[in-house]
């Protein structure tokens, strides 16, 4: 099928488009051709005037979903932003598009005092893949606040269904095949937003507890049948940990399957029957995948049976998905015999157009390096390095550099050292890219990276420690101190409202804001879940009321100069880590609607940061401000060595709005390292005898 027997479009229509950076389980084979349109009308005249034999797969955010390696054949319809509208339409009544997040529709409705829809919040999806699949958690389903679906048929037809048209069942509705979800009005009660926030609260806190979210996963992988629990009988079958390669049973829950790294889909649908198999054999009960199953390939052999072909598949919305439009991911790669340095596609850069151009500026010699992209790793943040690290390798090999993608594994040393790079760009976020492990590592190999080194990475990693350097200096900060979890059971270390928050983490991974409402439980419930429960010891500090400020810091020539300053409106309560990568939580403004004094104090301060704990190539302070106390109100409450390179990363963002490419901001951090003086063990390794 040629771009020449499609119907033209305005939105965006790419052949042999990579599936894999879609989906959570980031496996699988490419879409025949992927159809991102440009609103309504682009989709249904698109259907209309398609082939009618031309198979159509509706894709949300992917989470529920198993692209088979063999890709999908047909057009993939993805909804973008102009589909991710949520507003409130009164009545208690929310009208939102088809693209938008659970947790964007939840928040929304938070804001306008709507209460019964906090559930969505921990549907990792699409309005469109819950309203077909009536997707549902902690007791509530879809079908529970849905009015009307809008939705375009096949044909192109556009049709509003009531929610009886629907025909719901459990995880099951009556849509026609084919159709599109482009939007849905749901209905709640009137209710307070702090109540619906700590509602939310308790949700996230919850599932954050007993699902394994920051996996490579799909979600729930089997229904549960009449009277009984998936995991349970997963359980009882002695499935815990079961694998088939890369393809694991999770040990923290076992509806959930996992890719640990380079598992293919063949691997993870083969896992998944060898455990209905083994739950059949168990119980007598038939599993029924919950996951849905697209495209074609080929199951391996199990038990000894012969492998058997899987024809073309094409089923519609998958019923959770995830990451958002633009996202960029890494492949986990099915194609035995990689390298492990070696196993990612990439998909292309929404920002492609920023590329462009020659790669030196005016008067600048360039010089084209080998580049290994160190990314992934094992911290909480591994998506988001892997998102990082897919658009950093990309735009380098847009100016002329060879790139070699290396994911951090155990055996990260013998790959750099095969690879044999000029310099090592490090994408990693959290420990132990972030803290000086991977930095002594690389010291000791003699290979120059970017970013901070070795002192500054330990010190900056540690709020304490961060504290001791900088406030002595002037910095304002907010005060603290070190308290043992098990004390919070006892009683509230600082007068309510306060924050706790691990010492050695980022991007607000395990950061609790301990309300004068008792969110939490007053004093701290020993059983409700939170930072307590997975670290010995957390940083109390005072809560500062006010709004979110961001100054990002760039080395150059010259030496360190701020970009500018952001401010951050999140629409779920505060900028915690949902809000920071999920597309559309944030508003960013920049420049931020704050006098002049209080942006020259960011800047100032942030430079003042950077150059005290010593930081290199590029930093990114963060600030909260009480606006009501002026200057005296802005306090400084951390320093990013590692700031983020994704689509939604800042960044990226402000040096884009002084006129700096994504490209060009690269390379930027790359001559600063190039600038920096050899790792010692470098000069060194050269007096050796060979």
């Amino acid at each position: 099928m040629s771009v020449a027997t499609l119907p033209p479009v305005r939105g965006r229509l790419t052949g042999g488009a990579a599936l894999a950076p879609l989906v959570w389980f980031k496996s699988g084979g490419a879409a025949e051709w992927l159809f991102e349109p440009a609103d309504v009308d682009d989709l249904a005249a698109f259907l209309a005037a398609l082939d009618p034999g031309v198979p159509v797969l509706p894709l949300g955010l992917g989470s529920n979903l198993i692209v088979r390696d063999g890709g999908v054949p047909g057009v993939t319809i993805r909804l973008g932003k102009a589909f991710a509208r949520v507003e409130p339409i009164g009545d208690s009544r929310l009208r939102s598009g088809g693209g938008a997040s659970g947790i964007l529709v939840s928040s929304t409705a938070r804001d306008a005092g709507v209460a019964g829809v906090e559930f969505l919040r921990s549907i990792p999806g699409t309005v469109g893949g819950f309203v077909r699949m009536n997707g549902g958690a902690y007791g509530r389903e879809t079908a529970d606040v849905l009015v009307e679906a809008e939705v375009v048929l096949r044909d192109g037809t556009r049709r509003t269904l009531s929610r009886d048209e629907l025909g719901y069942s459990y995880r099951h509705s009556a849509l026609p095949h084919g159709a599109v979800v482009v939007g849905a009005t749901f209905r709640g009660a009137p209710g307070e937003p702090a109540a619906i926030q700590a509602e939310m609260d308790r949700i996230a806190a919850a599932r954050e507890a007993s699902q394994p979210l920051r996996s490579r996963t799909g979600g729930s992988t089997f229904k549960n049948p009449p009277g009984a629990k998936a995991w349970e009988l997963v359980d009882a079958a002695g499935c815990r940990g079961l694998r088939r390669g890369d393809a694991q049973v999770s040990e923290k829950h076992t509806n959930f399957l996992l890719n640990l790294g380079a598992a293919s889909s063949a691997e993870i649908e083969a896992l998944g029957e060898d455990v209905r198999a083994r739950v059949r054999a168990a119980s007598g009960v038939e599993l029924e995948w919950e996951i849905q199953r697209v495209g074609d390939g080929i199951i391996p052999p199990r038990d000894g049976a012969a492998g058997r072909i899987v024809p073309p598949t094409i089923l519609d919305h998958a019923g959770h998905d995830q990451p958002a439009a633009g996202d960029r991911q890494p492949q986990a790669g099915g194609e035995g015999g990689l390298r492990q340095a070696e196993r990612f596609v990439e998909s292309p850069l929404h920002h492609r157009a920023s590329l462009g151009g020659p790669p030196p500026r005016a008067g600048e010699e360039f010089r084209r390096l080998h580049v290994a992209v160190l990314m992934g790793g094992w911290s909480a943040e591994r998506e988001v390095s892997l998102n990082s690290g897919a658009g950093v390798a990309e735009a380098l090999e847009s100016l002329g550099h060879r790139v070699t993608r290396v994911d951090l594994t155990p055996s990260v040393a013998a790959d750099l050292a095969a690879a044999a790079p000029d310099l090592v760009f490090n994408a990693l976020h959290g420990t132990p890219g972030e803290d000086g492990s991977v930095q002594g590592l690389l010291e000791l190999m003699g290979l120059r990276y970017t970013h901070s080194g070795l002192a500054t990475s330990v010190i900056a990693i540690d709020k304490v420690l961060t504290k001791q350097v900088l406030v002595p200096a002037g910095v304002p900060m907010p005060g603290g101190r070190i308290v043992r979890s098990v004390e919070v059971y006892e009683a509230d270390p600082l007068p309510r409202p306060y924050v706790l928050k691990p010492v050695n983490e980022g991007s607000s991974v395990g950061v609790a804001i301990v309300t004068a409402g008792g969110n939490y439980g007053n004093p701290i419930g020993r059983d409700t879940a939170g930072p307590w429960q997975e670290f010995d010891e957390l940083l109390a500090e005072p809560y500062v009321r006010g709004r979110e400020l961001t100054t990002a810091v760039l080395d150059d020539a010259d030496g360190p100069r701020a970009l500018g300053v952001t401010e951050l409106r999140p629409k779920s309560g505060w900028y915690d880590y949902d809000a920071k990568y999920t597309d559309g939580m944030t508003e960013h403004l920049f420049p931020a609607p704050v006098p002049d004094e209080i942006a020259e104090a960011c800047r100032g301060l942030a430079l003042q940061a950077h150059r005290l704990l010593g930081c290199r190539g590029c930093s990114r302070s963060d600030f909260r401000w009480d606006d009501e106390r002026g200057v005296d109100g802005l306090f400084l409450l951390e320093v990013n060595t590692q700031p983020g390179m994704t689509a939604l990363s800042l960044v990226p963002e402000q040096a884009r709005h002084t006129g700096m490419s994504y490209a060009e901001l690269v390379q930027a951090i790359v001559d600063a390292a190039m600038r920096a003086p050899a790792p010692k063990a470098a000069a060194r390794a050269k007096d050796l005898p060979r």
